[in-house]
This record gives C-alpha cells, structure tokens and sequence, in this order.
C-alpha cells in the first residue's frame, strides 16, 4: 500500500505540472478539466490544507480568471485563501498572494467594495511583511488603485497609483510591473483631467 500511495502522489503531482504547462501554453479549457479532476484526487491523497492541494485551487481559479468564468474563479481563490491562512498564516507570502488574486477577480467581476476590503487588507499585509516597494506590495497597490479609480473614488486611486509608481522606480526601466503601474498611472490621470 505505501509504494502505491506514493507513486499514486507521484502520478498526481506529474498531472499537475501537465496542468500547469496547459495553463503556461494557453490551453485553457485542457488545463482547466484536468485540474477539476485532480482537485479531489489531491485532497484525497495529500490532504486539503497542504500545498498541492491549496496551490491547485488557486492554480483553477487563475486557469477560470483567464477563461472569464469570475464567479468560479473568486470562489476557487476564496477557497485557496482560507485554507492557506489556517496553515500557514494570515501574513504568509503564499496566503497574500492567493488574497489578491481573489481581489482582483472580485475587482473585475465589478464587486467593487469586497474587492477594495480584500486588496488594501492584503495590501497593509504586504506592506507590514515586505515593505511598500516589493514587487508583490506594488502589484497589489497597482490592483487597488485601479480599482479605486474605475470606481468612481479617483483621489484615492490617484493617490496610491502615485505612491507605487514613486515605490517602482527602483525596479528597472522595461520592468512589466513599473509599466503596467506607469500606464494605469497616465491613464487615470488623462482620465481625471490632468489631476
């Protein structure tokens, strides 16, 4: 039985590179019905709060944001948050990541004052756990204050896209994170007239 457990791990663990490798080509619609038939495969065999199974729900859920199937997606992240915040912590690098992944399909799903509440609480985590100008603070803060904008709240948005745009300049010129900030950053101001 034990050899068999763990080369039925190992067998998951390959399906799940494959899945990913999907995800990477852009097969979507593949990756995606080959993650839903391993999400109860790795909760049965690993558990539901280890890092196969947590790091595939958020995995589906990207694979569904990409797809525009948000509800599915958010529920899929939702899920990956909680568990990952009983295992590893509320403040974890891995937990804040899944959080604003699920920001962000709320953001986009237009669930504009549960999207804010989950982006700036992961986001003062971020900032408390690696300071205000690391790549993954700044992509949150660039998440919220697009946000914020589109939502009508254009001096906060404007606001905290100023302050990842100041916090990005140490990243160097071409860097996709201090363009896309650059960008959305020109086009609520274009948008603002000129604030």
């Amino acid at each position: 039985m034990w050899r068999r457990n763990g080369q039925h791990r190992k067998s998951l663990r390959r399906q799940i590179r494959t899945a990913r490798a999907l995800f990477d080509e852009g097969a979507l619609e593949q990756a995606e019905s080959l993650m839903r038939q391993l999400v109860s495969d790795c909760d049965d065999a690993f558990g539901t709060d280890t890092p196969e199974s947590i790091g595939l729900l958020n995995l589906l859920g990207s694979v569904l944001y990409q797809q525009r199937k948000l509800s599915a997606s958010a529920a899929m992240h939702s899920e990956a948050v909680d568990r990952a915040a009983r295992v590893l912590g509320r403040d974890h690098p891995e937990t804040l990541g899944y959080a604003h992944n699920y920001g962000a399909a709320l953001a986009v799903q237009g669930l504009t004052s549960d999207a804010v509440a989950v982006l700036d609480d992961t986001l003062q985590r971020r900032i408390r756990r690696l300071g205000n100008d690391h790549e993954d603070s700044l992509t949150t803060a660039n998440t919220l204050g697009a946000t914020l904008f589109a939502a009508g709240a254009v001096t906060d948005g404007l606001t905290l896209l100023r302050q990842a745009y100041a916090a990005s300049q140490h990243l160097p010129g071409g860097h996709e994170l201090r363009d896309d900030i650059a960008r959305n950053l020109r086009i609520a101001q274009r948008n603002a007239g000129g604030r």
